[in-house]
């Protein structure tokens, strides 16, 4: 059985790892990201989930670096602008993660099972897939 100084060592290992593996960008870049997703992300938003009649409040798109994407008790959803750094099935999934809140907030086996119904059943191989990516820290300075 692997001790908890062990297992806080190895948690560490991969932090760090996947810290190195972050990549750099300058201002320019930052800002071209942000202008992408504010082009490319509300219509994606705004077809999924009228396509499918989820009941959202607002949509709006944050810098936030600690999560994807987030759905409040009222159903008002953020996304990370980070997502339009991923390719279009992930920023599917993001999406669709999202939309899936407003009728289920929580993580309950209903809610896996409609995102599973909505992914043709691909949601595992999406959370898989998920762990390669990490949000961008913008900073203060954007």
């Amino acid at each position: 059985m692997e001790s908890h100084e062990d297992f806080i060592l190895k948690a560490l290992s991969k932090q760090t790892i996947k810290h190195q593996n972050t990549p750099k960008y300058s201002t320019d870049e930052l800002r071209a990201i942000i202008e992408k997703a504010k082009e490319e992300l509300p219509p994606l938003f705004k077809a999924l989930s009228q396509k499918y009649s989820f009941p959202v409040k607002r949509f709006s798109l944050t810098k936030a670096h600690s999560f994807w994407g987030i759905c409040t008790y009222n159903n008002c959803i953020r996304l990370s602008v980070s997502v339009v750094t991923l390719p279009m099935e992930l920023r599917r999934y993001i999406i669709l993660h999202e939309l899936v809140h407003t009728l289920h907030h929580n993580h309950s086996p209903r809610f896996h099972q409609k995102l599973n119904e909505l992914l043709n059943g691909k949601e595992k191989e999406y959370i898989r897939m998920m762990k390669q990516y990490k949000t961008i820290n913008f900073g203060s300075s954007l």
